[in-house]
Parts: structure tokens; C-alpha cells; sequence
């Protein structure tokens, strides 16, 4: 079985997009715990739906001649803003699953594959990050460590 790519939660608070992330089995994907980026303000429409807003910061000349906002609206749509509410750093991506499986009428396959593809989809902008489990933590240092140590080669 092909492993699932997760950012660690560092990686992915640093809004480092591009940054590779390490490659955990099915199990260790749902044990991970993920956590909204704590430096993103959000607030819940009145129909119940999250909207997230993701500030740029701009240099002074540029503020003056560009036209580009200064903060970006992400809105989710009614399951992802469930599956927000449990982005809290305390749930498994099981226990968000076996929620979305109930609630949705969705087998557990198909709701841990929603799951994969909209973490994937958040984390790459930088709006969650995950807590690992102990082993794919060990792993990701060990790895990081590596690179470390090439770069200074």
C-alpha cells in the first residue's frame, strides 16, 4: 500500500507550501491529530458554514500601487466546516472519520478518502497541520536531521 504524505504540524504552520512531507501507513494517517493553524482568523457564517481568512502581509510600496487584497476568504462548505469544528488537536483523523461515516451515510473507505484528499487540500495552504504519532514523529526528525546533515556536506 502506498503511504499517505502528512505535514507535520510545524511544516505546515510555517506556510512552507512546498515543503515534502513524510510518508505514513493508513494507520498512522489515522491516528494523526490535526490542528488548525492558531495564527489564521475564522468565524462560523450564520447558516453554520466556516469562513477562514489568511492575511498577506505587503510591503508599504507595494500596499500603495497593487491592488491585491490584503487578506485572502477561504469559505467550507457544510461538511468541511465539520470536519473544521474537529481540527482541534485533541481528535484522531479516526474518530473524524467514523463521525463523517454516521452523519453523512458514507462508508468508513470513502470518508477516510474524503478526508485524506481535503487535509492534503488544507495543508497545502497552510490552514492545518497535524500532530504525528510517536513513530512517524521519530521518523520525520530522523529525516530532517539527514537533510541537515547533507546540507552542510
Amino acid at each position: 500500500m502506498r503511504g499517505i504524505e502528512v505535514r507535520g504540524l510545524a511544516e505546515s504552520l510555517r506556510f512552507r507550501r512546498r515543503a515534502k512531507g513524510i510518508n505514513v501507513s493508513r494507520q498512522e494517517f489515522l491516528d494523526t491529530r490535526p490542528l488548525r493553524n492558531p495564527s489564521l482568523r475564522w468565524e462560523r457564517t450564520e447558516n453554520g458554514t466556516v469562513t477562514v481568512f489568511i492575511s498577506y502581509e505587503k510591503g508599504r510600496l507595494a500596499s500603495i500601487f497593487s491592488r491585491i487584497p490584503k487578506e485572502k476568504q477561504v469559505m467550507l462548505d457544510k461538511v468541511g466546516s465539520r470536519v473544521w469544528d474537529f481540527c482541534d488537536g485533541n481528535h484522531t483523523t479516526k474518530k473524524i472519520a467514523e463521525t463523517i461515516n454516521q452523519e453523512y451515510k458514507l462508508t468508513i473507505e470513502e470518508a477516510e478518502a474524503a478526508l485524506r484528499t481535503y487535509f492534503n487540500q488544507l495543508s497545502e495552504r497552510g490552514l492545518v497541520g497535524f500532530i504525528l504519532p510517536n513513530e512517524a514523529q521519530a521518523r520525520s526528525a530522523k529525516n530532517e536531521n539527514r537533510a541537515k546533515q547533507r546540507k552542510q556536506v
